[in-house]
C-alpha cells in the first residue's frame, strides 16, 4: 500500500511493507521530484547592469531551473531589486544551483562582480 504527500519540492511517500509473519512496518522516506529539462541558454553578465532570465524562455510550466556560473564570479537577488556588484548574494564561478518556482524565476536578477563579467548556462525544466 502506497500513498504520496507532496510538500514543497519533495515528495513524502509512505510505505507499508511485511517484516515477517504478520507483522507490517512503516517506513517514510523522501524521493525528490523530477522535472524534464525543455529549454536552454547563454546569459552573459556584466558587472554595468542586473539582468534577469529570457521571459521568452520560462512560463507557467516551469518548475524551476538549472544554473552554472562560468567564467567570474556574480552576485543575484530574487526578491524584485537590483544586485550590484557589491550587494546581493554572491556565488562563485564554478557553482551550479537551482531556481524554484515561477516568481523566483521571474525575480531573478543577476550582475558580476568585476569588470571581467561572468556567462550563466542555463536550463528551464517543468
Amino acid at each position: 500500500l502506497n500513498t504520496a504527500m507532496h510538500r514543497s519540492h519533495n515528495r513524502l511517500l509512505s510505505c507499508f511493507k511485511e517484516v515477517g509473519g504478520d507483522v507490517w512496518s512503516l517506513s517514510t522516506i523522501a524521493a525528490e521530484e523530477v522535472y524534464t529539462g525543455y529549454a536552454f541558454e547563454i546569459l552573459p553578465v556584466t558587472n554595468t547592469a542586473a539582468v534577469g532570465l529570457s521571459s521568452a524562455l520560462y512560463s507557467d510550466v516551469t518548475r524551476q531551473t538549472l544554473i552554472s556560473v562560468e567564467d567570474g564570479a556574480v552576485r543575484f537577488r530574487y526578491d524584485g531589486g537590483d544586485p550590484t556588484s557589491t550587494t546581493g548574494h554572491p556565488i562563485s564561478s564554478g557553482t551550479l544551483f537551482n531556481l524554484q518556482g515561477l516568481n523566483t524565476i521571474k525575480n531573478f536578477k543577476v550582475i558580476a562582480q568585476s569588470a571581467a563579467g561572468a556567462t550563466l548556462s542555463v536550463t528551464y525544466e517543468r
